[in-house]
């Protein structure tokens, strides 16, 4: 699921609406050849909490996998294998900063309601799908 090959991507939230967008960009040919500017195949996003499973009931070219619920995201994180978190409306733990401060991981939120410490906060714009996807990818 997790693959040192690309950039891996944990997604936690609920609301596909707002993560939707960012994978269908992510598969772009010109998210692709960025990632692979930086040494990479390409993106994956990884699936954790309830954005996870409704990810894997719609597929997608980007998506490594549903890794779990909340309790698996700290665990996710510790594998070394996660470049990147993006937190939308809810169901990003509470203390996730910790960890991913620890294993030196950037977060981005696309939603005020989720913002964490430390991490970005990029709103959502359903207009701007393909604009928030080069901002997550850039």
């Amino acid at each position: 699921m997790v693959d040192p090959d690309y950039i891996n991507i944990m997604v936690t939230g609920h609301q596909h609406a707002l993560i939707g967008p960012v994978q269908e960009g992510l598969g772009e040919p010109w998210a692709v050849e960025l990632a692979r500017d930086a040494g990479a195949k390409g993106f994956k996003i990884v699936g954790c909490t309830c954005v996870g499973q409704d990810i894997q009931s719609r597929g997608g070219e980007v998506f490594a996998g549903h890794a779990g619920n909340n309790f698996t995201s700290e665990a996710l994180l510790a594998t070394g294998g996660i470049d990147l978190v993006i937190s939308e409306f809810n169901c990003t733990l509470p203390g996730i900063e910790e960890v991913c401060r620890q294993y030196m991981v950037a977060q981005i939120c696309l939603d005020d309601v989720a913002k964490k410490q430390n991490a970005g906060c990029l709103p959502f714009d359903p207009a701007g799908g393909e604009s928030i996807a080069r901002r997550v990818a850039g």
